[in-house]
C-alpha cells in the first residue's frame, strides 16, 4: 500500500455516475428487503432478487423511466467500480489482501453492468431475464473440465465477499470514506453496521449453496438472494428470520443510500 496520503478529487462526471450508482444500488436493496420483510409479517410482498426487484420498479407508475435512470446509474456505479479496481482509487495496494479486495471490486463492476443490461431488457419489454440463470451458469460451469472445483472456487470467493462484509462491518472501515462529523455518522453508524452484516450473512448463504452444488455436482443447489429468502422461511421461526434478513436489507439500502449522499469520490 502506498504511504502516499495526497487526495485528488475525481472529476465531476465520474462523482455524478458514482452517487448515482449508489442511490441505485440502494432503491434495489430497500425494495428486496421491504418485500421480504411485508411477506414475513403477513402483508404481501414476495421473496425475490435484484431481477425480481426491476421487474417490480416496472409495475409501479412511471416504472419505465425509472428503469432507464436505474440502467443509466448501474452503469455508472460500474465505472466507479472499475476506477476502484484498477486505478485503486482507495488505495488497496498490490500486496495480496489488495489484489483480492481490487478483484473483488472488479467482479462487482462486471456483475452491476449485466444488472444494467437486465434493466434496459425489461425497460424495453423484451424479458425479464438478462441471460442464464445462476443455476444454468452453474450448470454450464459444472459440465467443463474441472467444472466442481471452478464452481467451488466461486462458492469461496463468494463467502470470501461476505466475510470482507462483517470485518468492514466489526472495524467500521467505511467511516473513513464518509464526509461526515462525528455527530452524523455516531447516528447513522448502527444502519451500516447492520446493513453490512446482513449482506455478508447473505453472500455466506450463497456461498454455502454454490459449495453444495459443487460437492454434489448439482445446479439445482446454488441459488441467491430469492433462495436465501427461502431457506430462512424454511427454518424454525421462519418468518422471523425472514423479517429480520428483510430489514437488514432494507438497511444496506439505507447504507448504500448514505453512500450516495456522503461518500468520498476522490483518488488517494
Amino acid at each position: 500500500m502506498s504511504n502516499s496520503s495526497q487526495t485528488n478529487s475525481a472529476p465531476t462526471w465520474l462523482v455524478a455516475l458514482a452517487k448515482a450508482g449508489y442511490g441505485a444500488r440502494g432503491l434495489l436493496y430497500t425494495l428486496i428487503g421491504g418485500l421480504a420483510f411485508l411477506e414475513a409479517v403477513g402483508q404481501g410482498g414476495e421473496k425475490t432478487d435484484s431481477k425480481g426487484a426491476i421487474q417490480n420498479i416496472l409495475q409501479a407508475p412511471g416504472g419505465v423511466a425509472i428503469l432507464w435512470i436505474m440502467a443509466a446509474s448501474l452503469v455508472g456505479y460500474s465505472t466507479w467500480r472499475l476506477v476502484q479496481s484498477v486505478l485503486d482509487a482507495d488505495q488497496h495496494g498490490l500486496d495480496l489482501k489488495g489484489v483480492l479486495v481490487r478483484g473483488g471490486l472488479f467482479v462487482s463492476a462486471v456483475t452491476h453492468l449485466f444488472l444494467a443490461y437486465t434493466t434496459v431488457k425489461v425497460a424495453l419489454n423484451l424479458g425479464s431475464s438478462g441471460g442464464k440463470s445462476k443455476e444454468s451458469i452453474v450448470a454450464t460451469l459444472l459440465g467443463l473440465p474441472g467444472g466442481p472445483w471452478i464452481v467451488g472456487v466461486l462458492g469461496c470467493c463468494i463467502a470470501g465477499a461476505g466475510i470482507a462484509h462483517w470485518i468492514k462491518a466489526y472495524k467500521e472501515q467505511y467511516k473513513k470514506h464518509f464526509d461526515l462529523d462525528s455527530e452524523k455518522m455516531a447516528t447513522l453508524n448502527p444502519i451500516c453496521r447492520f446493513g453490512l452484516f446482513a449482506r455478508g450473512f447473505a453472500f455466506l448463504t450463497i456461498a454455502g449453496m454454490f459449495v453444495y452444488a459443487a460437492a454434489t455436482q448439482d445446479p439445482d443447489k446454488a441459488g441467491g438472494l430469492k433462495e436465501v429468502f427461502s431457506t430462512l422461511s424454511q427454518q424454525a421461526f421462519g418468518p422471523y428470520l425472514l423479517g429480520a434478513m428483510g430489514i437488514g436489507l432494507i438497511a444496506f439500502g439505507a447504507y448504500s443510500g448514505i453512500e450516495s449522499l456522503y461518500r468520498k469520490i476522490d483518488y488517494k
